[in-house]
């Protein structure tokens, strides 16, 4: 390892502004980044205006890192750049203090919203080598982390296609469905929505029943991933009923497009309640709840879905009438379960796509930050 000196930040960075201003609607709905190179209403903003190149470090929850120039910015930021360029290259600092994620993390103090200080940025410690070695090392970076973007981005697309897989063996079972004259009818007719507590009216408060909250949908596998116990009497009230061989559909954004939907089963005493952001969808006689299930997971409804949303921002849902009125093509008990298990197939390979390409995400990660440590300890040059 290379000899090289340290300095702390706080001797060699130049902090341009701290926005007092955390930020708020209107500029990137109030997420990361807390920045934007694109004209943007400053009539509500305190927003700074830099034509430089400059390093925007997000210092409210968790880092957040970011390089460009020609920006503007409203938000909890330090806006920083090297104080002497002789000594320290900008995308060196930049690239040091995206190594640095965790030690950065660790300095976010506070009881609700954590914050970074000032002074905690100004101690970290940065090896500063010639300037030379610096660039060298910068591209370097560029091109190792560069490889492993453009294996993201395969990666991304094989998941993608995984996707499609499952829609488009649904539309050619929809398709030849026409060819045979499969009647469509509106999920109201064929499926009883939000049912009423009413049902149940005359069990215990004793009884033992099952309590699903929206965590516990998970919105990969679309399946119910933990199920809690609880006494009738504990959630009958405020909490939304369904029983055995239901439909739960989130009606909440963001939960509704993430995908979280699923089919109950083996729920305690037959009987489950949940939080009231899902929709309850119960088969009658003519279909059953998996053909109804396979359906509604789909990308395309959930698109459709998400145009029909009403409400304010953050909290938009999607009303019954929605669902009501959707229609979809009913064939005979026996074809939907022979579909059904066709269907099952193409979900299971999907499944294990999506679990090979989680993996390989999380090594991807691994694999930057080895890139990153590497470099600062002078072993890729």
């Amino acid at each position: 390892m290379p000899n090289w000196p340290t300095k702390k930040l706080g001797e060699v960075i130049e902090f341009l502004q701290k926005s007092s201003r955390r930020a708020g609607d209107g500029l990137n709905n109030g997420e990361f980044p807390f920045f934007t190179s694109s004209p943007i209403q400053k009539k509500f903003l305190n927003i700074a205006d830099y034509k430089e190149e400059a390093i925007i470090l997000g210092t409210g929850g968790s880092a957040s890192i970011h390089i460009c120039k020609n920006f503007s910015t409203s938000a909890d930021v330090f806006i920083i750049k090297s104080s002497n360029k002789n000594r320290l290259e900008n995308k060196y600092l930049y690239l040091f203090l995206v190594a640095s994620t965790l030690i950065l993390n660790e300095g976010f103090k506070g009881a609700a919203l954590k914050h970074l200080s000032k002074e905690y940025l100004k101690n970290i410690e940065i090896p500063l080598p010639p300037l030379e070695v610096q660039k060298k090392i910068v591209a370097k970076l560029e091109s190792l982390l560069a490889k492993v973007s453009e294996a993201k981005k395969l990666r991304a697309e094989a998941q993608e296609n995984a996707d499609n897989l499952l829609s488009a063996e649904l539309h050619k079972i929809f398709e030849e469905g026409k060819n045979k004259g499969w009647e469509e009818k509106e999920l109201g007719e064929i499926c009883e929505l939000n049912p009423k507590k009413s049902e149940i009216k005359d069990e215990s408060d004793t009884l033992s029943v099952s309590f699903i909250p929206m965590a516990a949908v998970d919105e990969y596998s679309q399946t119910i991933v933990a199920l809690e116990e609880r006494k009738l009497g504990e959630v009958k009230k405020g909490y939304t009923y369904f029983r055995d061989g239901d439909v739960l559909f989130a009606k909440i954004t963001p939960c509704m497009e993430n995908g979280k939907v699923a089919v109950t089963k083996g729920l305690k005493s037959g009987i489950g309640f949940g939080t009231t952001e899902f929709h309850v969808i119960r088969p009658k006689k003519e279909v059953l709840a998996e053909w109804v299930y396979s359906i509604v997971r789909q990308q395309e409804f959930r698109d459709l879905a998400r145009e029909k949303m009403t409400g304010s921002a953050g909290q938009k849902r999607v009303p019954v009438r929605f669902l009501e009125s959707y229609r979809i093509p009913v064939p005979s008990l026996a074809e939907q379960k022979k579909l059904i298990k066709q269907l099952g197939k193409v979900s299971q390979k999907v499944q294990a796509v999506k679990e090979i390409q989680n993996t390989t995400e999380n090594e991807f990660q691994t694999l930057e930050q080895s890139i990153l440590s590497k470099a600062f300890s002078g072993e890729l040059i």
